[in-house]
Parts: C-alpha cells; structure tokens; sequence
C-alpha cells in the first residue's frame, strides 16, 4: 500500500497488545496489535516514519512486539521493555463468522495481563531521545499520555486523539483540549459522548458497515459518508485503524498537518481515502495481511499466562 505523499512521522502512545488467535490445527497465530500500534504500524507501510512510545514487559510478548515493529523499520526508541510490566495479550476465538476477543488463560482461566499507561517519569527521557513528531495519536487517557501530548503540541506536533472508553473524566476532558482531532468507534462511544458534546474540535465518527460521519466545531451538524463495498469480508480487525491511517496520510498530503486548521471538505476528502485503506483491510485475517509469529497451541501458557511469568 502506499499513500503517494510526502512522507511525514507519526508516532503512537497507547494500547500495544499481541493478538493471539487459536486455529483447530493445533497453533495459535500471534500478531502484534491494539490500536496505537495498529495505526503507527499502518502508517510505516503507507511509507511515512512511524514509532511507539511508552512501556510493554520484557517477556514472550513484549519480545514479540518490538521485534516486529523494528523489522518494519519503526522507530522503537521510546519503547521500554520493563521486567517488571506483564504484555497486554488479548485471546481471538472465531465466531458467527467473525471474531470475538476472551481476556482469560484458555488453560487455567487466569485473566490475562491488561494494559498498564507508562509511569510520567519516563517521559523526560523520551522528549530527550525523540525529537517531536508531525503527529501524535493516543487512545488511552493517563497522566503519561497527556504530559507527552502538551509537550509535543507545543512544538507544533498535530495531536489525535482516539478514546476507547471514558476513564476519569478530569483527564478525558483534558485529553480533548489537548488535540486537534478526535476519532472514536460508535460502538465504544455511549459513555463518552455527552462529554465530547461541547468539545471545541474536528470529531470523526466511524461507524462500521454503515460508514463514517464527522462535524466540525461548535456546530451540531454531522455529515456523513457511506462504507465502501466490500463483497468478500474476512475480518474487521484493524480496519478502523487503518481507516486513521489513511486518513491522516491524505490529510498530510493536502494541507501539512499542524500548519492549518482542518476544513470540512479537507476532512471529507482524506475519510474517503481512509475509508478505502480500511475496506481493504477487511480483505484479510487480522489487522494485517501477514501472522508475525505462531506458537504450538499447547505453548500459549507459557507464553502468555501472568501465572506462568509472575
């Protein structure tokens, strides 16, 4: 894929998981994962620089993680392998002709590790290491993510924001005065949306097969694009991320991110694309046309079980 602009860096802080999917043969496919990494990951294979920021354990998943990241040629020098951190895993199972995610050991019914925001004391090493983006996409709220997200805008990285759930409202409402543009799911939006009511910034809506809507500040007015056909759908995963990829990639290529406001017909513009680049996600197992890794399905303990790495 390749979303014919110059290139520009993206970076990521947020939800870094592995994906593991159990098949009937007897493996587990693994695939690095969760949102932050899924659209920076997006980002570098639409030819544009792209990196993770924050914390992941140092075990089988953490490993697995920066490996893949750094064949990709991500920048994965704010990312710290801690001995101490436990590597979110989320387990996929197939269902109705799709997925659905399980948070539990299949062998012992131990919850598996959960994400964990990065502790703020980390953060002056990476705005030493890191020189500041063209943009930030976060999608968890944490005192981390926040501090990061004022120090670069104030260098004029442009900062998206992606919530998957409301958290403390103090820094939810934080987290919008912070960024330029905000995109959530429909279906992760009931507890937040009376907060981003009176939020004075670009919000895009996506809203799976029934398409994307958006609206501007301080109107109330939605407009509205409809989904792509997509007649063969193998697996939605990922496609909402890379939905934001694409986006941001033509959003960079019409008008510099960060050098002006967004117009609406900007904005509608580059969620077409975006669009385009999330149907064709849908085309293939996972968020991305390729496993990183499979294991032996009697080994999943061993690689991902909490009880098994305390």
């Amino acid at each position: 894929m390749s979303s014919e602009s110059t290139p520009y860096a993206l970076f990521s802080a947020g939800f870094a998981t592995v994906d593991a999917r159990l098949d009937i043969d007897g493996r587990v496919e693994l695939n690095a994962g969760g949102t932050a990494l899924n659209v920076a990951r997006a980002t570098a294979a639409l030819g544009h620089r792209s990196g993770l920021v924050g914390t992941i354990g140092e075990d089988p998943a953490g490993k697995l993680i920066r490996r893949v990241l750094s064949e990709d040629l991500m920048n994965v020098a704010g990312l710290t392998l801690d001995p101490e951190w436990r590597t979110p895993v989320l387990l996929q199972v197939p269902g109705r002709g799709d997925h659905a995610w399980r948070f539990t050991c299949p062998d012992c019914g131990t919850r598996l590790p959960k994400f964990r925001p990065s502790p703020p004391e980390k953060l002056s090493a990476i705005l030493r290491i890191l020189p500041p983006p063209r943009v930030l996409l976060f999608d968890r709220v944490s005192r981390f993510s926040l501090s990061l997200a004022e120090a670069w805008r104030r260098q004029g990285t442009f900062i998206v924001f992606e919530p998957a759930a409301l958290g403390r409202e103090g820094l939810f409402r934080r987290a919008l005065g912070v960024s330029h543009l905000v995109k959530f799911s429909s279906s992760r939006a009931s507890e937040f949306r009376d907060a981003l009511k009176l939020a004075a910034v670009p919000q895009i809506e996506t809203m799976g097969a029934a398409g994307v809507r958006w609206r501007m500040p301080h109107s109330n007015q939605w407009s509205e694009q409809p989904s792509f056909e997509t007649p063969h759908v193998v697996d939605t995963a990922g496609a909402g991320d890379w939905t934001t990829a694409g986006t941001l990639a033509a959003l960079h290529r019409s008008t510099p991110l960060g050098q002006n406001e967004l117009s609406d017909g900007s904005l509608a513009e580059a969620l077409f694309e975006g669009q385009r680049f999330g149907a064709q996600a849908c085309t293939w197992r996972g968020p991305f046309a390729k496993v990183d890794s499979e294991i032996a399905r009697a080994t999943f303990e061993d690689f991902a079980c909490p009880r098994v790495h305390a």
